[in-house]
C-alpha cells in the first residue's frame, strides 16, 4: 500500500506500477547463474525466494537452493553471494527471499544493494543443502571455456583431502589442489598460445583456501605439501576461485629435509640460488648464518658448491669464514669473477670448493659474446670450474655454473636473449662433450619448452616439444638431466604462482671414471612462506629456491677425506688497521708453496703475489702499494696451509 501511495504521489498510475512489478522476475538461483561465466540477468533486478543461508560474513552472506528444489543441470550453480555492505541480519539456516540487482565482480555473480536490496526471513533452523563433493577429478585438470568451479560458485562444497601447493600468500590465502598430489607447471605458453605453439592451461584445478572468513582460526604461515579436509563455500576473487571455509582440519608437517650424508667413496656437487645475498642488506648476518646452516646441515657440505645471486667475492669469502668458524673441519675456498655490474643490485655466480678438490681453475665463459640485436649476451657469464677430485689417480671434473636470463620482465629482447644464451651454452657444452662435465645452476627454465624457448633441451641436446625459437642441433651426445631422476613428486626447486617447477637443473655428460649415484633436492626454501626469510627460526629458510646435491661414486676413497682439514690453518699476525709497508708475519710448520692475495669488498684482487716455496719457519710479508682506506680480505694459502682474515687499510 505504501508503494502504491508513493507511485501516485510521483504521478505514476497503478498500471505503470504493475508493469514495473512484473519486470522483476521471480527466479531460481540456478536461473540467475546460468550456464556461462556471466549471468544472463546481468544488471537486472531479480527476485529469488525461499533459499537457505549457508554462511554469513561481515558484509555479505551466501544463499543456496534447498536440495528438494535444486535443478539437475550440473553446469548451473545453485548458490549465490549477497552483498549487503553492512552487517547482515540473517543467520546460517535461515530461509530467505531476496530482491536485488545482479552484478558481476571479478567473474563472480552476486546480488548487491546498489539499487536497493530487500531481504525477507521466511523461517529459521532450516537444514543446510548437501555439500557438493570435490575430488581429484572434480574440478578437472583440463581447462575449458566454462570452469568446473564456476559451476559450483556460491555453493557449499566438501572434500576429505586437499594438498597445499604453495605457502600462504600475503592475503592469508593458501592455494590447494584436491587430492593427495600438488600441482606442477606444465609445458607451453599460458593459454591462449598463438600460432599453434605448445599451450599450458594454467592448472584450473587450483583454488585458494581461506580459513577465517567466517570466524574460524586463521592460518597465516602454512607451507606447501600439507593436507586439508574442509567444508565451505566457493567464491571468486581477483582471478582465483577460493574456498571460504566453514569447517576445516589441517594435518602434516612442513617438509624440512636435507640430503643424505655422503659416503667415503662419494664426491658431491651442490648448487643453490642465494637470492641476492649481499652484505648491504640489513639482515645480512641472519642470512649468512642461515645460509651456512643450509650448506652444512642440509646440503651436507658438498665438495663443490655452485652459488648464484651472491654480491661479491667478499661476501662469498665471509660465508666461507663463517662456516669455518662454526665447523673448523670444513674449509671452503671461494671463487668468483665479477661480471662488471655496479650498483646496489649485483648478483654473481661463484663457487665454494673444499680441499678434496685440487688443481682448481675457474674461468668466465662468454663474457665477450654479443646479442644479435646489440649489447652483451650474458649479464652473468657462465663460470667454468676445472679441477681434480683427490683420488689415486686423480679424477678430473668440470662444473659449468649458470644463471640465465629470468622468465620475468617485459623487455622486447627477452626471448631473443634467452634463446641465444641457450645456444651459447650449448656450444660451450659441445666443446667439452667428451669430458667429465656437470652443468648446474639456476637455468630460469623448465625441463620442457615454455613455448617461446626450450632452454634446457637446447643445452642438453634432447628432444623438444617445439618453441617459437626452435632448438638447434648443437650438442652431439645428449646430456642426462639428473633433475628428472628424482621421484616425480620431488621434481621442483621453485614455486611460482602456486605451481611447483624445476628452475635449478643438473645436466651431466657421459662421465668417465665417475658414476652418478643420485641427485637430491633440499627442502627448506621454496615450500615456505616469505615470513621465514629474515627471521632466526627456522634456521634454514634463506632463499626462494631449493638447492640440490649430486652424488658421484668415485670407485675409491678420497685420498683427503671429506672431513679432513688442511694440516696447518696457521696463525697470522699483522697490525689492524694496517698501512703501507707494515709487516705481516706467519710461521709455517713445514715447507709450502705460498700464494698471497688482497681482495676488496667487490671481490676484485687489488694485490697478489706468488711467493713460491718457503721453508719451515717464520716469514714476513709487506704490501708495497698504497690503496684507498677501507676493508679488504687478506688470503695466504699453500698446499697445506690456509689463512683468510679481514684487514682494515688506512693511508
Amino acid at each position: 500500500m505504501f508503494m502504491k501511495k508513493l507511485m501516485i504521489l510521483l504521478g505514476l498510475n497503478l498500471l505503470t506500477f504493475n508493469i514495473l512489478q512484473a519486470q522483476t522476475p521471480e527466479l531460481e538461483i540456478w536461473e540467475i547463474q546460468g550456464d556461462q561465466i556471466f549471468s544472463p540477468y546481468l544488471n537486472q533486478t531479480v527476485q529469488t525466494n525461499q533459499n537457505v543461508v549457508t554462511a554469513v560474513g561481515n558484509d555479505f552472506f551466501f544463499i543456496q537452493t534447498p536440495d528438494y528444489r535444486a535443478d539437475t543441470n550440473l553446469s548451473t550453480s545453485n548458490g549465490i553471494k549477497i552483498i549487503t555492505n553492512n552487517t547482515p541480519t540473517v543467520q546460517e539456516g535461515n530461509l530467505v527471499s531476496i530482491t536485488g540487482t545482479v552484478r558481476e565482480f571479478f567473474q563472480r555473480t552476486q546480488i548487491d544493494e546498489a539499487d536497493g536490496l530487500t531481504i525477507t526471513i521466511d523461517s529459521t533452523n532450516v537444514a543446510l543443502p548437501t555439500p557438493v563433493l570435490l575430488t581429484e577429478n572434480y574440478p578437472s585438470e583440463t581447462s575449458g571455456s566454462y570452469p568446473d568451479l564456476e559451476k559450483v560458485e556460491g555453493m557449499l562444497v566438501q572434500f576429505s583431502q586437499a594438498t597445499t601447493t604453495a605457502s600462504t600468500n600475503q592475503f592469508g590465502e593458501t592455494p590447494i589442489k584436491i587430492g593427495a598430489k600438488r600441482s606442477f607447471r606444465e609445458p607451453g605458453i599460458l593459454a591462449p598460445a598463438p600460432n599453434g605453439l605448445p599451450e599450458w592451461d594454467g592448472n584450473p584445478e587450483i583454488l585458494d583456501f581461506d580459513p577465517d572468513e567466517f570466524g574460524l582460526p586463521n592460518q597465516n604461515n602454512l607451507s606447501a605439501r600439507l593436507n586439508i579436509a574442509a567444508t565451505g563455500v566457493i567464491d571468486y576473487a581477483f582471478e582465483d576461485y577460493i574456498l571460504r571455509a566453514t569447517d576445516y582440519e589441517i594435518t602434516g608437517q612442513p617438509p624440512f629435509q636435507g640430503v643424505d650424508a655422503p659416503l667415503n667413496t662419494q664426491a658431491t656437487i651442490g648448487s643453490i640460488n642465494c637470492l641476492v645475498f649481499s652484505n648491504l642488506e640489513s639482515e645480512y648476518n641472519i642470512r649468512r648464518q642461515k645460509l651456512a646452516n643450509y650448506i652444512v646441515d642440509l646440503m651436507k657440505a658438498p665438495d663443490i658448491v655452485a652459488v648464484q645471486e651472491v654480491r661479491s667475492l667478499f661476501v662469498l669469502q665471509d660465508l666461507a669464514n663463517h662456516i669455518q668458524s662454526m665447523h673448523p673441519n670444513i674449509i671452503y675456498t671461494p671463487y668468483l669473477i665479477s661480471s662488471g655490474s655496479s650498483g646496489s643490485f649485483i648478483i654473481e655466480v661463484g663457487y665454494l670448493v673444499k680441499n678434496t678438490v685440487s688443481d682448481v681453475q675457474v674461468t668466465q665463459l662468454g663474457a665477450n659474446e654479443n646479442l644479435s640485436v646489440g649489447g652483451s649476451l650474458h649479464y652473468r657469464p657462465p663460470l667454468l670450474l676445472e679441477g681434480n677430485f683427490n683420488t689415486t689417480p686423480p679424477k678430473p671434473i668440470k662444473v659449468l655454473n649458470l644463471h640465465l636470463k629470468s622468465l620475468g620482465g617485459s623487455s622486447s629482447t627477452k626471448w631473443i636473449r634467452r634463446h641465444e644464451q641457450a645456444i651459447s651454452v650449448a656450444q660451450m657444452v659441445e666443446a667439452r662433450i667428451n669430458e667429465n662435465l656437470v652443468v648446474v645452476g639456476d637455468f630460469n627454465a623448465f625441463q620442457f619448452s615454455d613455448g617461446r624457448v626450450d632452454i634446457v633441451n637446447q643445452i642438453a641436446g634432447t628432444p623438444s616439444l617445439g618453441a617459437e625459437y626452435p632448438v638447434q642441433n648443437i650438442v652431439s651426445i645428449p646430456l642426462t638431466n639428473q633433475s628428472l631422476t628424482v621421484p616425480e613428486e620431488e621434481q621442483y626447486s621453485f614455486v611460482f604462482q602456486n605451481n611447483a617447477q624445476i628452475l635449478d637443473h643438473c645436466l651431466t655428460t657421459d662421465l668417465q671414471g665417475l658414476t652418478v649415484d643420485k641427485l637430491q633436492y633440499v627442502r627448506a626454501n621454496s615450500d615456505f612462506s616469505d615470513d621465514y626469510f629474515t627471521t632466526n627460526s627456522p634456521n634454514y629458510y634463506t632463499s626462494d629456491h631449493d638447492g640440490f646435491v649430486l652424488f658421484l661414486d668415485l670407485g675409491t676413497e678420497f685420498s683427503v677425506n671429506n672431513s679432513e682439514v688442511l694440516e696447518n690453518v696457521f696463525d697470522v699476525k699483522y697490525p689492524n688497521p694496517f698501512s703501507q709497508n707494515q709487516n705481516i708475519s706467519f710461521e709455517l710448520q713445514q715447507s709450502d708453496d705460498i700464494k698471497f692475495t688482497l681482495t676488496n669488498l667487490e671481490g676484485k684482487i687489488v694485490f697478489g703475489k706468488n711467493i713460491g716455496q718457503l721453508p719451515k719457519g717464520k716469514h714476513f710479508l709487506t704490501i708495497p702499494l698504497q690503496f684507498p682506506t677501507g676493508t679488504y680480505f687478506l688470503n695466504i694459502k699453500g698446499e697445506k696451509n690456509n689463512f683468510t682474515g679481514k684487514l682494515i687499510y688506512q693511508n
